[in-house]
């Protein structure tokens, strides 16, 4: 009897340990495929792949606080910061979101780099709110000038008339 009972319990055991197993599959259907696994030296290229995209950022970040110094110090006009944004911009990425952002806002590639200019100018002078001020007040007034004087230059299609019906 004694037998019996631990059979029993040994085969209750490993039936419960295949429904735990079952179990575990199918509430975790992705596995871990071995086959299918990357070498070391995939991962390493990964790896410095992440990490040259890393420094790119850093350094066009960087680039821009500088530009944005620059502009506050009045050493560079809002015109030349907003190409040197579009260029640090275009050399980083070949992605579209820039525009579309633009886009979906109803504003002109070049507003767009202006605002981002004087928001960047306005992290750079965080401690300083009513220098802030100013010079934001200052990029304002030149952003809506130099989007007057490119409105001028380059002047909106006119609609195609459209024909009356009598």
């Amino acid at each position: 009897m004694n037998q019996l009972i631990r059979l029993t319990f040994g085969l209750l055991c490993l039936g419960l340990l295949a429904l735990g197993i079952t179990v575990s599959h199918l509430a975790c259907p992705l596995r871990w495929d071995g086959d299918n696994r990357s070498s070391i030296t995939e991962e390493r290229g990964r790896e410095e792949k992440l990490k040259q995209l890393h420094d790119a950022t850093r350094r066009r970040e960087q680039a821009k606080w500088q530009v944005a110094q620059e502009v506050i110090a009045r050493r560079r006009n809002l015109a030349e910061a907003i190409e040197q944004f579009q260029a640090l911009d275009r050399e980083f990425s070949q992605t579209g979101c820039r525009s579309q952002a633009a886009d979906k806002l109803g504003m002109s590639e070049e507003e767009w780099d202006g605002w981002l200019v004087i928001y960047r100018v306005q992290q750079v002078l965080s401690d300083r709110p009513g220098e802030a001020a100013k010079v934001v007040s200052r990029l304002e007034k030149e952003l809506h000038e130099l989007l007057a004087a490119r409105k001028k230059h380059h002047p909106a299609p006119a609609e195609a008339p459209t024909k009356q019906r009598r």
